[in-house]
């Protein structure tokens, strides 16, 4: 492989040395191995596939800065996403704008978010929304 992907770098790494810190939250207080954070990214990319997404499909993610959030990322990599961060700070006139000009497709929320999604223009909201995390996402 001439030139491997991030993605491919953290599953050599999850084979090479599965025990070792491979990410680390200190806000939150947690970390994961190398083969915690390849078995989550994996889980969400299975997830994120079982919503309805496809690979060329673009997703925002509005997720609070955490290990949830590089998660959802390396999620939406791994399946081919076309991938927009959305800061968990930008007021909702700001989010519409984004979702609205990335084109998203679908929309992954955590705990942090979910209230402000409830403040967005329904026309503004992807048809599919994924819920990050212990989230309850509004209707």
């Amino acid at each position: 492989m001439p030139h491997p992907t991030v993605r491919d770098l953290l599953s050599q790494a999850a084979a090479s040395r599965p025990d070792a810190v491979g990410l680390v939250d200190p806000a939150a207080d947690e970390e994961l191995t190398f083969a915690e954070f390849d078995e989550r990214v994996t889980r969400t990319a299975n997830g994120l596939l079982d919503a309805g997404l496809e690979p060329g499909d673009h997703v925002s993610v509005l997720v609070k800065d955490s290990v949830e959030f590089l998660v959802s990322l390396f999620g939406g990599l791994e399946i081919g996403l076309v991938v927009t961060p959305v800061s968990y700070r930008a007021p909702p006139d700001r989010v519409s704008y984004v979702l609205d000009h990335s084109e998203a497709d679908g929309i992954a929320v955590d705990e942090t978010c979910a209230d402000a999604v409830g403040e967005l223009a329904s026309d503004s909201l992807p048809d599919v929304q994924i819920a990050v995390g212990d989230v309850a996402l509004p209707d």
